[in-house]
């Protein structure tokens, strides 16, 4: 086992030894993973959520059959209608001229709630 301080890498994957190589994986010494590439998993994957001041429980990602990104906004009707932003950020990451889905989460009396 390869043990560095300060958070360095402990372990990476890499395509080549020349020196343009391309990092494929990396593991640091606080146990962050990055890979470049598809994941697969043969198994049910589980991420271990913290708790307040209890232990971690185990919490199951989401799983389609198509590659999805989500985003979430909030926002209070006023006068029939709203807007809802879209984080910057992954609004990049889609098509601007594809259909999206938007799903609304009424709290309350919300008298006919439509979109």
């Amino acid at each position: 086992m390869l043990r560095l301080e300060n958070g360095g890498a402990a372990i990476q994957a890499v395509d080549g030894f020349s020196p343009g190589y391309d990092l494929l994986m990396s593991l640091d010494c606080s146990g962050n993973l990055t890979v470049k590439g598809t994941t697969v998993s043969g198994g049910t994957m589980v991420v271990a959520a913290k708790s307040a001041g209890g232990p971690d429980v185990a919490a199951y990602p989401s799983r389609q059959t198509v590659p999805t990104i989500e985003d979430f906004g909030e926002a209070r009707l006023l006068n029939g209608s709203v807007h809802v932003g879209i984080n910057p950020d992954f609004a990049r990451t889609i098509e601007p001229s594809a259909d999206y889905l938007v799903f609304i989460t009424p709290e309350g009396d919300c008298r006919g709630l439509f979109v």
